[in-house]
């Protein structure tokens, strides 16, 4: 079964924020592959959603189908419910975790 991938628009902010941070301090080619690893998560997600894990963050909560999956350094948090996988959030996973899980939590539904 194929999914239906679908970022929400915290999510694509996200991933432009990451793109405009390397292009600034590090230069476009490394913005370059830094989107395209992220951006090859996200594709997988197509074909197999349930390959991540519930973030540790969450453990404790009462919604059990969401779940991360790691591209290099950040952490693609979503929620998988067939036919659809929304991803809620994006970030270096090197950063404070609680804060951006924060921001997100309405969006989660926690």
């Amino acid at each position: 079964m194929t999914y239906v991938v679908t970022l929400q628009e915290a999510a694509m902010e996200d991933i432009l924020a990451i793109v405009e941070y390397y292009q600034k301090n590090a230069g476009r080619s490394v913005a370059t592959q830094i989107y395209q690893q992220i951006n090859d998560v996200i594709l997988s997600l197509e074909n197999m959603p349930h390959r991540g894990h519930p973030p540790h963050e969450l453990r404790q909560a009462v919604t059990a189908d969401i779940l991360e999956v790691i591209a290099g350094h950040y952490r693609i948090i979503y929620q998988c419910t067939e036919p659809e996988v929304v991803i809620f959030a994006i970030f270096d996973g090197r950063q404070d975790v609680r804060t951006h899980l924060k921001k997100r939590r309405r969006r989660l539904k926690l």
